[in-house]
């Protein structure tokens, strides 16, 4: 059992007293993702919360970047032994890609560093939480007889236009069966869904299942439905 991301958007450790009082976004509790007992968390970029604190809990070995380590720690209780492997350096270039030792069995892990969403001509963020990695996990073929991937990223940015750099490494990996991917970014209102296509069709799915959106309902997107027509409207 893994995490990606732990980041719950409801009354508990993640949000402060003057939000807790709004509807919930998801009716997951802290609690319940503590009762999962996960192995491993994978962290795709610095504005998650409860990382510390879950890590604490189930003594789950958190994946991410130096930053995402050293928030963990500080979150965590003083008296937290907190596990964290540093999937790359923390200056590691926009593209910079790592196959890394096994944190479960069974599974093979690929870490991207990769862009947070933004527009087209602002320059690209990776500092304050912003510095962000992309996962893709494969199974291994004993676990599975025809094997699997998938392709998760919790945040998008404009690669064509601020850095092509994780598209070109994302092309160079095998395609993924299956992309989890962040469907709306800060980029939205002015280029659309041109950024959540780019990374689906760089990993070369050909089905991907959008989340961080509020309005988005847990459906895929094939061809020639959602992907087809964002194509027409940001070409």
């Amino acid at each position: 059992m893994v995490l990606l991301d732990t980041a719950i958007n409801n009354p508990g450790p993640c949000l402060n007293e003057a939000a807790s009082s709004d509807e919930p976004y998801v009716h997951t509790t802290f609690d319940q993702l503590v009762a999962l007992d996960p192995e491993a968390m994978f962290i795709g970029h610095g504005h998650a919360c409860d990382v510390g604190l879950l890590a604490a809990a189930t003594r789950a070995t958190v994946l991410g970047l130096p930053q995402h380590c050293a928030n963990a720690r500080d979150e965590a209780p003083a008296s937290a032994d907190i596990q964290c492997v540093e999937a790359l350096p923390g200056d590691s270039p926009f593209g910079a890609t790592a196959e890394l030792e096994p944190l479960v069995e069974g599974l093979k892990v690929t870490a991207v560093r990769k862009l947070h969403s933004g527009a087209d001509g602002d320059a690209p963020c990776n500092a304050s939480g912003c510095e962000g990695l992309l996962y893709r996990v494969e199974t291994e073929p004993e676990t599975r007889s025809s094997g699997f991937s998938l392709g998760w990223n919790d945040t998008n940015g404009p690669m064509r236009t601020a850095s092509p750099e994780p598209a070109e490494a994302l092309r160079a990996l095998p395609p993924s069966d299956v992309q989890m991917g962040s469907i709306l970014g800060l980029g939205f209102t002015t280029h659309g869904m041109r950024d959540p296509v780019d990374y689906a069709e760089a990993l070369r799915v050909p089905a991907t299942r959008p989340s961080g959106g509020p309005s988005q309902r847990p459906r895929a997107v094939t061809e020639p439905g959602v992907i087809q027509h964002a194509r027409a409207r940001t070409a």
